[in-house]
C-alpha cells in the first residue's frame, strides 16, 4: 500500500566494545556492551529515549555495518540487540542492515576460520530476519526486497573479508554479482524509490583526510549500471567513513545521490576537524513531488557530544540540522532565482516559501550560492547565534 510520505533512518558504525584496556576502549566507541540499558552512560540509549521523548517516527530503520568493534562477538550481540530497540522505538515497519568490516572476523581474532559465522548466529537473523534473503545475502552477496514504494538493493560490500588479507582494507562487487544484480533488476517490478545500502564508499571519497583505496572494488562498475546503463535514479547509502556527507556520485546521467553516514557511537578522527560527527539521519520522501520532479528528499541528522549528548545540530560541520537533494540547477542560477525574491532582504524560511526547489540543494551547494549572492549580486548572508542562515539584505 502506498502512502504519501515517508521517513528511512539512517545509522552505522557502532563500534560497541566489549573488551580492553580502558584506555584503548575509550579511544575507540563511547559504546561499551556492559553500558547499553544506563542512560547516565551509554549513548545508544539515549539516542531511544531521545526518539521516544520527541516522538519520532520512521518506516524504515536501516544500519550500514560495523555492529562490534573488531568482530567482537559480545559486543556485536549488544550492539544488534540495541539497533533493534531503535528501530522499535521508530515505531519501523522494516528493518535493513548490512555487514560492514569490522563485522567480520577477518584476521581470526575470535575463531579458527569462520569469518562470518558470529555474524550468521546473531538472533533476530543478520541482516534480515528472513529465511530465503538471509541465504540469498549470505550465497549471491545481495538481495532485492520491495516495500511499498521503494525497491531495496542490500548488498554485502565485506563479502570477500576472511579470506586474502589484502580484501580487508577495501570493499568489492564481483563480475559475477554485477551480473546476477543486473539480471535481477531487470526482472524486478519499478518502484518510485529506488535505494540502495552497503557498508562502503560505492566510489572513492579521500577528500578532506578521509583516506583512499577503502572503497568498493567494483563500485564504479555498479553505478554506471545502475545509473547510466539501465538509467535508474538511486539513493545509495554507507557507512564506513565515519564522516557525514551529502553528494552526487560520478557519470554523465541519473547521477545517483550518495549518503555517507556518520558514526552513531565511534569516537570520531580528530584529523577531521568539525566535520568529526556523532551523527544519525532521518530522510524524508514525499512521493506526490518525486513522482513530478524525480527522486528529492530532505536529510535530517540528530548529533550527540559528551555535553547536549543527542540534539539537533547547529552551526558547522557534519550534515547540519537539514539538507536536501534532487535539484541539480547550477549554483549561478539558484542565486538568479533567490536574488529575484530579496527586495531588498528576506529571511531565508521566506525564500524557501517561495521557491520550494532550493529545500532541495544540499547544504555544501548552499554555501557556493552564498558566496556567489555576495559576490556578484551584492547580498550579504545573516546567520543566528547558532550559525544557521537566517536572512539574506542587499548591501
Amino acid at each position: 500500500m502506498s502512502q504519501e510520505k515517508y521517513t528511512v533512518f539512517v545509522c552505522a558504525d557502532f563500534h560497541c566494545t566489549a573488551k580492553g584496556e580502558d584506555g584503548e576502549r575509550s579511544s575507540i566507541s563511547w559504546f561499551r556492551a556492559e553500558n547499553y540499558g544506563k542512560a547516565n552512560l551509554c549513548p545508544v540509549t539515549q539516542l531511544i529515549n531521545y526518539i521516544k521523548e520527541n516522538r519520532l517516527r520512521a518506516d524504515i530503520a536501516i544500519c550500514c555495518g560495523d555492529l562490534g568493534d573488531k568482530a567482537d562477538p559480545e559486543a556485536a550481540n549488544i550492539a544488534w540487540k540495541a539497533f533493534q530497540a531503535l528501530a522499535k522505538s521508530l515505531h519501523a515497519k522494516e528493518i535493513f542492515a548490512t555487514a560492514g568490516n569490522h563485522d567480520l572476523d577477518s584476521r581470526h581474532l575470535h575463531n579458527d576460520y569462520d569469518a562470518r559465522g558470529h555474524l550468521q548466529s546473531l538472533s533476530p537473523l543478520f541482516p534480515v530476519n528472513k529465511a530465503k534473503e538471509f541465504d540469498r545475502y549470505w550465497s549471491r552477496h545481495f538481495y532485492l526486497r520491495y516495500f511499498q514504494d521503494f525497491r531495496i538493493l542490500n548488498i554485502n560490500s565485506s563479502a570477500y573479508h576472511g579470506y586474502k588479507d589484502e580484501e580487508r582494507g577495501h570493499g568489492r562487487i564481483s563480475e559475477k554479482t554485477l551480473d546476477a544484480i543486473e539480471s535481477a533488476l531487470n526482472a524486478s517490478e519499478d518502484r518510485i524509490i529506488n535505494l540502495l545500502i552497503c557498508h562502503h564508499p560505492l566510489q572513492s571519497q579521500s577528500e578532506l583526510l578521509q583516506g583512499e583505496g577503502d572503497h568498493v572494488m567494483g563500485g564504479d562498475d555498479l553505478v554506471y549500471l545502475l545509473s547510466e546503463k539501465l538509467g535508474q535514479d538511486w539513493l545509495m547509502v554507507y557507512g564506513h567513513k565515519h564522516f557525514p556527507r551529502l553528494q552526487y556520485g560520478r557519470g554523465t546521467a541519473n547521477q545517483p545521490v550518495m549518503l555517507s553516514s556518520g558514526t552513531i557511537s565511534a569516537v570520531p578522527y580528530a584529523m577531521y576537524g568539525s566535520d568529526a560527527k556523532n551523527q544519525v539521519h532521518l530522510i524524508d520522501f514525499d512521493i506526490s513531488y518525486i513522482k513530478e520532479h524525480g527522486l528529492h528528499g530532505i536529510v535530517r541528522s540528530l548529533e550527540w557530544n559528551l555535553q547536549a549528548r543527542w540534539h539537533i545540530p547547529r552551526g558547522n560541520g557534519g550534515l547540519g540540522g537539514a539538507t536536501g537533494f534532487g535539484y541539480r540547477a547550477s549554483i549561478p542560477d539558484i542565486a538568479s532565482e533567490i536574488s529575484k525574491v530579496v527586495t531588498p532582504k528576506a529571511r531565508w524560511e521566506e525564500i524557501v516559501d517561495q521557491l520550494q526547489a532550493i529545500q532541495f540543494v544540499p547544504r555544501e551547494t548552499i554555501e557556493r550560492v552564498i558566496e556567489r549572492l555576495d559576490a556578484v549580486h551584492s547580498i550579504g548572508a545573516v546567520y543566528d547565534r547558532h550559525g544557521n542562515l537566517f536572512e539574506l539584505a542587499r548591501k
